[in-house]
């Protein structure tokens, strides 16, 4: 079963929702998470370091986070980007 908790899930749902729309395709070398407001900004989520650990633990080559994202993260083998917004992470991930 399927648990989520808090909703940093929301910018990983609409860009999975996107490419569905779009009929493309994604990889798991990049993951993404971040919160979206009502104009689409990405804003902060919390265990951003933690997060990172898991993305690079399931292979992914890259992190997509909120560009307002306080907290300094370096996992080896992991780049991690920032974006303003869904619109720019969409530009980034599809």
């Amino acid at each position: 079963m399927l648990a989520l908790r808090g909703k940093s899930w929301e910018a990983g749902l609409t860009v999975a929702l996107v490419a569905s729309l779009r009929q493309q395709s994604l990889t798991p070398e990049t993951l993404i998470t971040g919160i979206v407001d009502d104009e689409g900004a990405l804003l902060p989520v919390g265990e951003i370091e933690t997060k990172a650990h898991a993305a690079r633990g399931l292979d992914a080559r890259a992190l997509v986070i909120p560009a307002d994202e306080p907290t300094e993260v370096a996992v080896s083998g992991l780049r991690i980007v920032r974006v303003r917004s869904i619109t720019e992470a969409l530009s980034r991930i599809l």
